[in-house]
């Protein structure tokens, strides 16, 4: 079951092809990730209450002997690779709309307004993804994509700020 779950992970990512985002993933498949992971961490749990249960019903000799802790351990690399996936993807998503960034010419740029396109498109693609990852999940593993996304994302966008070059030195802040 390990497997038929591990097998419903989309396997590709978005693709930034002649400017367009190719991504095939959407809330649709975002959603059939937490549900894997949802089933996963189930597996888990009840693997680990049928080798208690079993244990309970045998000869106290054979006892010691029955361990389903690599099934168990099967379901929780599930968890780990829906994590991974839904953080990947997303991220894809998000950094499809960031590789515009360092192309912009910003020693152009005369004031600073309120927000780029590029920056407009990735809040979007936030806006879209993490409410809904939010409501599927458990409050820990939530917490555990937010974490895994953020070390992930934060050094390209970094990266990406340091592509920019030097930005002018004559621009006036304009609050919109």
């Amino acid at each position: 079951y390990s497997g038929d779950l591990n097998s419903k992970l989309p396997k590709e990512t978005a693709q930034l092809t002649s400017g367009k985002n190719t991504s095939t993933f959407d809330i649709e498949a975002a959603t059939t990730v937490c549900f894997v992971l949802n089933s996963a961490e189930y597996c888990a749990d009840t693997v680990s209450q049928l080798e208690d249960m079993i244990k309970g019903r045998i000869d106290e000799a054979y006892s010691e002997s029955i361990s389903l802790e690599e099934i168990q351990d099967l379901f929780y690399t599930n968890v780990a690779n829906s994590i991974q996936c839904l953080v990947r993807n997303v991220e894809a998503g998000v950094l499809v709309h960031l590789s515009s960034m360092p192309s912009i010419n910003w020693k152009t740029f005369d004031e600073v307004g309120d927000q780029s396109l590029y920056l407009s498109n990735m809040v979007a693609v936030i806006k879209l993804f993490f409410p809904a990852i939010r409501d599927l999940l458990s409050e820990v593993y939530f917490r555990t994509f937010c974490d895994k996304f953020i070390f992930s994302f934060l050094p390209k966008y970094s990266q990406s700020i340091i592509n920019c070059g030097k930005i002018g030195t004559s621009c006036s802040l304009v609050l919109y």
